[in-house]
């Protein structure tokens, strides 16, 4: 009980202090292993002043739709504002070149495979260029941008500090 009231108070002065970092939970397990089902994150918001300050494999808070229903997520940025994508069997080209990936997905690929998972999505995407491509670590059971699409700058709330 001790330990809600701290954190409650923690929140409070958190949000009343006007700070641009706040505590949010991750719900589900779209970002796992890296971040569990419950982790409470620290997350900077307006961290990214232009989509030009995202990088690749940043992982960022985000508002979205998806059939109709508000999502607020965490995901890892995958394709940078402008550039093309391709999601192959096993592998992510950026502009026809492939990239590294993070373990997380290389060892998930050794199952799965990105195309398998959502047999209707487009296999290339050209990102306009006020979007990035967001995927979860945990590709076999993320809801992300293979099914709601790109995500526009004005939905990343903030950059995942941990």
């Amino acid at each position: 009980m001790k330990t809600i009231s701290v954190i409650t108070t923690f929140l409070l002065v958190l949000f009343a202090s006007g700070c641009s970092k706040h505590v949010v939970s991750q719900k589900g397990n779209g970002m796992a292993p890296t971040i569990e089902n419950d982790t409470l994150l620290i997350v900077e918001r307006g961290y990214y002043k232009k989509p030009e300050d995202i990088k690749r494999f940043d992982i960022i808070f985000l508002e979205t739709s998806f059939q109709k229903h508000s999502i607020l997520a965490i995901r890892r940025v995958i394709a940078l504002p402008g550039e093309e994508l391709e999601l192959k069997a096993k592998s992510i080209l950026i502009n026809g070149q492939e990239i590294a990936l993070p373990e997380v997905y290389l060892s998930a690929l050794r199952k799965y495979s990105f195309t398998g998972l959502v047999p209707y999505m487009k296999p290339i995407c050209k990102l306009p260029r006020d979007s990035v491509y967001v995927l979860g670590d945990n590709i076999e059971h993320s809801l992300d941008s293979r099914l709601y699409g790109p995500v526009k700058f004005h939905n990343i709330m903030g950059k995942v500090l941990k």
